[in-house]
Formats: structure tokens, C-alpha cells, sequence
């Protein structure tokens, strides 16, 4: 009879929990509640029992206000690209699903001297061409600034507007089409051009070393000495002027 006892007044307090949480839940939803929860890896409600003596234990009750605020966060998350040190993934978000070899860059009405780079990529052997590698490029504008439309999102918020992408041809070959950027205003960095490749395999993309200008002062003898440690090709780059003005470089990139 004790034991009966027992069991029927914890039937009673779990029916009084689930009637009160009901109540609770008409303004707040549970499955609203869970989606703001998991959003920030700590669940404020967990869920267990077995049907049908199942109830709630509530590590934080959140008022409908809150709980609207973090429905907004989850259904506008953070923009993770955000950031100078975001994952070189970033840099491919936005990528068009249909590439040539030749990337563009600077339109026709960007100030500054026009500039031309042809590449080729090569494996790892420095001999056998490399198809098929994603490249993006990015770089300030004349005045050495990464200048911006300003409906920028993402890593583009750093890396501004002139940007591109391209993919290697069958033997290997791409082109850049763009004008020469400047060295930061009041530094003694080189001008250059950062890229970021992304191999067929599927593996994840990376930096390699920047494009700069054998004539720019600033590529020295220290930079010239540090070009080629750690096995990486030189992007030392040396410019000529075609008969129609245009800056002409070429360059040679072994990946690892």
C-alpha cells in the first residue's frame, strides 16, 4: 500500500510538471527553444523521460523576448568569413560555377597602369603541368588601398573589390588581367598580389607566395633572400611594357 502510495503521488508530480510546462510552452516553443539553444552548443533544455512519463529539465528558462533574439541570431548566423584570419575556404565562397584560365580583375575605368601576368602551375616535381587548379587573386587598388563598393560580406570586407578567380588550363597556363597595385601608404611592404590555390584533389586550399615586381623598391636584398626558403618557387615577378602600354610579367608556380 506505501509503495502504491509512492507511485501514485510521483504520477501526480509528473502530471503537474508536464501541465505546467504545457502551459509554458504556448508562448515559447520547444522546438524554438532547442534551435536558439544548440546555436550556442550549450542546450538550455534537455529533453529525456520515456513516453509517456516524458518531461523537461530547463538549465535556463529564456522569456519569449529572448528566446525571439536568439531565433534571429540562428536564422542570421555570424558571418564566420568575416575576419582577416578567416579559412582560405572563404576566399572561394561566391566562386562562379563556370571558369576560364583568364581572371579579370580591374575593369577598364580603374585607374592605374594596366597590368598582365601569364602563369603556369606546376606539381610538385616542378615539371608536370597542373590542370585544373582554382586560383583566386586579390590586391589593393593604385593608392595601395583594398578599397571597397561597400555592400562587401565575408572575407571580401577585407580583401576589397578587386579580386578574382580562374582555373588552369590543360597544360597548366593562367592569365591575370588588372592593373599594378601600390605598397600600403607609408610602409616599406612591396607591392604586391596575394593568391590562394585550391588543387582538383579536393584538398584544402592554401596561400602561396605573394606576386611582386622586381623593380619595386622594396624587393630587396633581404626579400630576395627569403623569396625561395622552405622549397617555395619565387614570385618575383619582371614587368615589360608592350607597344600599347600594358605591363607584361610572367611567372612560374611548383605547389607542394
Amino acid at each position: 500500500m506505501k509503495a502504491k502510495n509512492i507511485f501514485f503521488g510521483l504520477f501526480c508530480c509528473f502530471a503537474l510538471f508536464q501541465w505546467a510546462h504545457f502551459n509554458w510552452s504556448r508562448n515559447v516553443s520547444r522546438h524554438d527553444i532547442q534551435r536558439a539553444s544548440e546555436y550556442h552548443s550549450g542546450l538550455q533544455m534537455r529533453q529525456f523521460g520515456i513516453y509517456p512519463f516524458r518531461f523537461f529539465l530547463i538549465d535556463k528558462t529564456l522569456p519569449p523576448r529572448e528566446v525571439a533574439n536568439e531565433l534571429r541570431l540562428v536564422q542570421n548566423p555570424p558571418d564566420t568569413c568575416d575576419n582577416p584570419d578567416a579559412s582560405p575556404r572563404c576566399c572561394f565562397v561566391g566562386t562562379p560555377d563556370s571558369l576560364t584560365s583568364e581572371m579579370k580583375i580591374a575593369g577598364k575605368d580603374e585607374p592605374g597602369e594596366r597590368l598582365l601576368i601569364r602563369g603556369r602551375v606546376f606539381k610538385a616535381d616542378g615539371k608536370t603541368p597542373y590542370p585544373n587548379v582554382l586560383i583566386y587573386a586579390y590586391h589593393t587598388d593604385s593608392k595601395g588601398i583594398y578599397s571597397k563598393k561597400g555592400d562587401e560580406t565575408g572575407i571580401r570586407r577585407w580583401h576589397g573589390r578587386l579580386y578574382g578567380w580562374c582555373r588552369t588550363d590543360v597544360e597548366g597556363w593562367f592569365s591575370i588581367r588588372t592593373i599594378r597595385p601600390a605598397s600600403y601608404p607609408d610602409s616599406r611592404n612591396a607591392a604586391h598580389i596575394h593568391h590562394v590555390v585550391q588543387e582538383p584533389d579536393g584538398s584544402e586550399p592554401y596561400y602561396i607566395n605573394d606576386t611582386v615586381f622586381d623593380d619595386d623598391p622594396y624587393v630587396d636584398k633581404r626579400y630576395r633572400a627569403n623569396e625561395t626558403k622552405g622549397g617555395h618557387s619565387s614570385g618575383i615577378v619582371k614587368l615589360q611594357r608592350q607597344a600599347d602600354g600594358v605591363l607584361k610579367g610572367q611567372r612560374f608556380i611548383s605547389l607542394k
